[in-house]
């Protein structure tokens, strides 16, 4: 028998790209309100991403502001016949350019996209090209997390500063200029520069550490392709705890992470058991671990996110 229940259902999740903007209140009548198809077709890939080099730096947590850096590289897949536009998810950027090169003959931006114009040269299917913008990132806003000041937690011990990405499932483009949608997948080359008191972290391996001043640039590089949802970025006052491990158990690079004033005792009795369970996982998929590192970051305000080897919880 049918249910005759008909007051509205609030599920804890929101529409489509707006995660954690507000609740969303459905009809058992009227299911067709939970999607908006029409909104979210993937993208034309006849100029396909496949690679970004991201540079951000920030010199205080506290100011809120970040410079970003970013080049888009792209492979053209058909032959250009015009001067064929490109569009990049770019949402409230402060001093926002597109940088000139033999590519670009024109560009504009309305606050939310980027639009370049193409020069016509003839390009063929194979061919790369790349677009830099650069821009700032001032204040909190959705898809970034941070803790600017010594807080307290519910049983009171002051935890550090830290700003992390958390960005499911098209809240990218608030912080990074790039195409927003699950099916763009490019391969990374991350810079972050920060004042050396704080620690970095992102995706991929860490290929270099350079302390210039009183600023550290830390380099991470991944080569398996990631789209821009699963692109994460940590900087802040961290603890660390690295278990030793047996390679006869697995020779996964594993660190797990929180907020200066949690005690690394807390994240060994949490995380103690990662590298048997990295284990248990490869056999039962018979398949090896994919990436070269599992770090985990545990911190207040955080959801739950499967970032590529870099996954953050709450």
């Amino acid at each position: 028998m049918p249910c005759k229940h008909k007051a509205p259902i609030t599920y804890p999740t929101a529409p489509i790209g707006a995660r954690d903007a507000q609740l969303f209140t459905l009809k058992y009548e009227d299911p067709s309100q939970l999607f908006s198809p029409s909104t979210n077709y993937a993208p034309d890939i006849q100029y396909e991403p496949f690679h970004t080099d991201l540079s951000v730096s920030i010199s205080s947590l506290k100011s809120k502001t970040m410079r970003v850096r970013v080049t888009i590289s792209i492979r053209v897949n058909k032959t250009q016949t015009g001067s064929d536009i490109l569009e990049f998810d770019a949402v409230k950027f402060d001093d926002f350019v597109v940088e000139d090169n033999i590519y670009v003959d024109k560009w504009q931006y309305n606050g939310n996209k980027v639009t370049v114009t193409l020069a016509n040269r003839s390009l063929k299917r194979g061919e790369e090209l790349a677009v830099t913008m650069t821009y700032s990132v001032i204040s909190a806003r959705p898809g970034l997390v941070y803790n600017e000041t010594q807080s307290r937690i519910r049983d009171k011990r002051q935890i550090g500063e830290y700003m992390v990405t958390d960005v499911e499932s098209q809240l990218a483009r608030h912080w990074l200029a790039c195409i927003d949608h699950p099916s763009i997948r490019t391969t990374l080359d991350i810079k972050l520069t920060a004042p050396s008191k704080y620690s970095c972290f992102a995706n991929g391996v860490m290929k270099t550490m350079n302390k210039i001043e009183s600023d550290t640039t830390t380099q991470w590089v991944l080569d398996t392709p990631c789209p821009a949802y699963l692109i994460v970025i940590a900087i802040g006052e961290f603890v660390t705890y690295k278990p030793v491990v047996d390679p006869n158990v697995t020779t996964v690079d594993i660190m797990h992470i929180a907020p200066k004033g949690i005690d690394v005792e807390c994240l060994e009795l949490t995380f103690g058991k990662t590298p048997e369970m990295i284990q248990w996982l490869e056999k039962l998929l018979d398949k090896p671990f994919p990436y070269a590192k599992y770090y985990s970051l545990a911190a207040p305000k955080l959801f739950a996110m499967e970032n590529i080897s870099l996954p953050v919880s709450s």
